[in-house]
């Protein structure tokens, strides 16, 4: 079973990288192609031959998707993301200056059941998964830096149990 490459953090998959006799640079490569560059899918160019292959049998790169996108005139943005299974969950971007919090998810659903609330009627169907909750950070980040470049900076990151 293959595991998503979000899943780890820096020092294990380097740990990872040297358990399999991989070349360490491979880790620092990956890290940089998808946080610094915010790029999608393995960045297999710049890697080692044994180290393509290990990612390629070992590991996934699946994100989730944005679906739809609600803009309003205060500059916040609203994305719903399609995730694997075919769920879906919102993230905010809140405006302040020019700087933004971002609001994203941690499930699908929610257990709290306040009656003033339309999620809490749905109930809750699970807790996201770690790449579920950092895809929807960087494909934000990707859109908003794509989209208004010159008020990119995500300073503050909050959660909500459903969006």
């Amino acid at each position: 079973m293959k595991t998503s490459f979000y899943q780890y953090t820096l020092p294990e998959l380097q740990a990872l990288f040297k358990g399999h006799d991989l070349p360490p640079t491979g880790p620092g490569l990956l890290f940089n192609w998808h946080y610094k560059k915010r790029k999608s899918g393995p960045c297999l160019t710049d890697l080692a031959k044994k180290s393509i292959a290990f990612i390629e049998q070992h590991m996934t790169f699946d994100l989730p998707t944005i679906d739809t996108i609600q803009e309003s005139s205060d500059k916040t943005v609203k994305f719903l993301f399609k995730l694997q299974d075919g769920l879906k969950v919102e993230t905010v971007l809140i405006p302040f200056k020019n700087k933004y919090t971002i609001c994203l998810s941690s499930q699908v659903g929610c257990a709290m059941k306040c009656s003033f609330c339309h999620t809490g009627l749905q109930g809750l169907a699970r807790n996201l998964k770690t790449e579920e909750i950092i895809g929807q950070f960087t494909e934000s980040q990707k859109w908003l830096s794509e989209h208004r470049p010159a008020d990119d900076k995500i300073l503050n990151i909050v959660f909500m149990g459903q969006g």
